[in-house]
């Protein structure tokens, strides 16, 4: 029995050394229980992760890493994902790892907002959509870096600028600062009014840019027409400068009579409206003498003809008549002349 064990432990032994076996390379975990279905991801780098590591969504082991492969230079990572668990479109993957001493796994992070649909078999998660986290390797290297480099006296460098510059200016620098605090607080308050404003000037920006030919094309046509007001402009010159004595002398003349300007305009409205209000009554004389000019030219014997009309004219056309041949249009235009008139019409 004893030379048996001793048998089987060296076989073992012979096999593991040949073969390169390891605890690695067991097929152990290399899939989820039960059925599953593989996908895809793409990664810069993906050395630091095991074949037949974890791949997890959330706080849940849904899958084990199958395959790394390398493809120019990203690298393939194969995992097989449990059948029963459904893994939205748009998840992104990362690369974690639990403690620094822990073995890094696959950490997929669905969409902020629900997705339609969800990933099927080969589907693939590329290279844009996903990322590694930070790692033991690269802190210690960053901190090697900083150390051995020029990282510290950089920093060194940065402070002692940085305190000579505030030296004694403690209180503008804090007074700066409440008054960027005011500024930035203003902004926040105003933001959807900047936003809007931002929202018009992108639109005219589309529009313009939509337009350039024809912006181009009037543009050109309009350099002409502002040359020739160009050259122009010594005339223009002069004629405002005499445009300005001549406003002056307007304002002299308007000036002390604007009051009866006022007035006569006040006085002279109602006959202007009484005319107005006859407009209807003269198109339908104006018609009918129109009508009665054929039937008088058939009717003339001979080159003349001797006629007697009556016209029938209201009271104040002819007491205005009478006021325009009698005293002339000024003693109309005096204060109470279109009153009196329509007085006397009114008693008549």
């Amino acid at each position: 029995m004893r030379r048996t064990a001793i048998a089987l432990a060296g076989l073992l032994a012979m096999l593991t050394a040949g073969c390169g076996l390891s605890f690695q390379n067991l097929p152990i975990g290399r899939a989820p229980a039960g059925e599953s279905y593989p996908i895809v991801a793409e990664f810069e780098d993906a050395s630091s992760l095991p074949v037949g590591g974890i791949v997890r969504l959330g706080q849940s082991a849904v899958g084990r890493v199958e395959s790394i492969d390398v493809r120019g230079f990203t690298a393939v990572v194969r995992v097989n994902i449990a059948a029963d668990v459904r893994i939205p479109a748009g998840t992104t993957a990362r690369l974690q790892l639990p403690s620094p001493l822990g073995e890094e796994y696959m950490l997929l992070r669905p969409p902020d907002r629900p997705s339609p649909g969800v990933f099927g078999a080969e589907s693939v998660i590329p290279l844009a959509d996903t990322s590694r986290g930070p790692d033991i390797e690269n802190l210690f290297a960053a901190l090697g870096a900083l150390l051995n480099g020029s990282g510290l006296q950089q920093v060194s460098t940065i402070v002692t600028e940085t305190n000579k510059a505030l030296d004694g200016r403690a209180d503008e620098v804090r007074g700066l600062l409440d008054r960027l605090s005011t500024v930035l607080t203003a902004l926040e308050r105003h933001r959807d009014r900047i936003s809007d404003t931002l929202d018009v000037v992108d639109r005219l920006s589309s529009y313009t840019r939509a337009n350039q030919a024809s912006i181009d094309a009037a543009l050109t046509d309009i350099a002409p027409g502002i040359q020739a007001l160009l050259a122009q402009k010594e005339t223009f010159d002069e004629l405002a400068s005499r445009i300005a004595p001549l406003a002056d002398a307007v304002q002299d003349v308007v000036g002390p009579t604007r009051a009866e300007l006022k007035r006569l305009a006040a006085n002279i409205r109602p006959p202007v409206d009484a005319l107005a209000a006859m407009n209807d009554r003269i198109d339908t004389v104006l018609a009918d003498v129109t009508a009665l000019g054929p039937n008088v030219a058939g009717l003339i014997p001979g080159d003349y003809i001797t006629a007697d009309a009556h016209l029938d004219v209201p009271e104040i056309v002819t007491r205005l008549l009478e006021q325009l041949a009698t005293s002339g249009p000024k003693k109309l235009l005096d204060p109470g002349g279109p009153e009196k008139l329509l007085g006397g019409a009114a008693d008549d």
